[in-house]
């Protein structure tokens, strides 16, 4: 991929765009091997690390986040750059085309209903950012984060403006009224079209909400998916005509716990998912694939809820933000014995340390997921089996 912005010095995110994808991943896969050779078990890492995930090179991001800048009449919609200037990104590469259509209308919409963008320095303005999410069919969600419900009426008002995009499917007011890095606040407001986008990811439709966490590049999530769901029904075909109790925590809108349910007819899967809303939309997304029968979610912290339970599960699956599971978690599971662990990672230095407190598990499979091309950050797909 090439990009402009990068060669002009205008935007660094893609930090190691200038670095053949190859040997990124090579280097990256050698120091991810060599942290967790203590976990190897007397394996080689080229007996356990299997083919890379990968994906298009651009193109491959569903989840635009552009900081709004500049002036209500010549707003400026993508990063700031470090005098606080705002960098006009709406053509990033990393973006699929309808993204790029609907951004280029923001503008007119933002001068037509007078919303001015927030300025970070004096802390005044309404507009802070825009957020857009494509799904299947190039279909739209396009959400406005607002420091308040001033302007919300004006954004209505004008909302035809999008029909230029005939894509656009969803329209909501995110309301962030506090001065802090964290992008969205605690209220969502509806305002026009459908409230929920169908994405698939794998063999699964995933109906995202606003707020949804979506794995944001699909190619790459469903190869992720698709790998843990071969897993599973290794897992469930060795357990025989038995029940395979799963427990899928962090399950977030279900994209690991749908999988499981579909890679077997004997899969019970138990997805826990502390935000409310995403466990409602993993159900429904169940009932969508056929699968709500074996498929429950409970709406709890993983950690809590899992030391709550009387039984043990035969598999679980974990996929938890960057800190990790965490001490408390990573001690249940040492402890409780489930026969093999399906850990996702998105940062390999907390994987180490999870691995670490739980030396009853040796790893048995790993994949390397380039969910963010062009830079430092890895995903790994880990297969953890019991040893004793």
């Amino acid at each position: 991929m090439r990009c402009h912005h990068f060669d002009a010095g205008r935007c660094r995110s893609c930090s190691l765009l200038d670095i053949p994808t190859v040997s990124r991943l090579e280097a990256a896969e050698a120091e991810l091997a060599s942290a967790l050779e203590f976990a190897l078990g007397g394996a080689s890492a080229s007996e356990v690390f299997g083919p890379r995930i990968e994906g298009p090179d651009a193109g491959f991001r569903n989840t635009a986040k552009m900081v709004v800048s500049g002036t209500t009449m010549e707003p400026v919609l993508g990063i700031l750059d470090a005098e606080r200037a705002g960098v006009d990104l709406r053509d990033c590469p990393l973006y699929p085309p309808a993204v790029h259509r609907v951004l280029d209308i923001v503008p007119s919409l933002v001068r037509a209903a007078q919303i001015p963008p927030y300025r970070v320095e004096v802390r005044r303005g309404e507009l802070k950012h825009v957020l857009v999410t494509v799904g299947d069919d190039d279909r739209l969600m396009v959400r406005f984060v607002l420091a308040s419900v001033k302007a919300l009426g004006r954004l209505e008002e004008k909302l035809p403006l999008l029909e230029a995009v005939p894509e656009v499917a969803s329209v909501s007011a995110n309301i962030n009224p506090e001065h802090t890095s964290i992008i969205e606040g605690p209220e969502e407001i509806h305002v026009w079209g459908e409230e929920t986008l169908p994405v698939t990811q794998g063999a699964v439709t995933l109906l995202a909400g606003p707020r949804s966490f979506l794995q944001t590049n699909s190619p790459v999530a469903s190869g992720l998916y698709l790998q843990a769901q071969e897993w599973v029904a290794e897992t469930a075909n060795a357990h025989g005509a038995d029940q395979l109790h799963l427990w899928d925590l962090y399950c977030g809108i279900g994209g690991f716990a749908l999988h499981a349910a579909l890679a077997s007819p004997t899969t019970v899967v138990t997805g826990v998912e502390v935000a409310p809303d995403a466990a409602d939309r993993a159900g429904a997304s169940a009932a969508h694939a056929g699968v709500s029968d074996r498929c429950t979610f409970v709406t709890a912290d993983a950690t809590a809820w899992a030391a709550e339970q009387a039984e043990r599960p035969d598999l679980v699956i974990v996929n938890p933000p960057r800190r990790g599971l965490g001490p408390d978690l990573a001690a249940w599971l040492q402890e409780s014995g489930p026969d093999a662990v399906i850990y996702s990672s998105c940062n390999p230095a907390t994987l180490a340390a999870d691995l670490a407190a739980m030396p009853a598990y040796t790893l048995k499979r790993a994949h390397v997921a380039d969910m963010f091309p062009h830079t430092a950050h890895l995903e790994v797909l880990t297969l953890l089996g019991r040893e004793d």
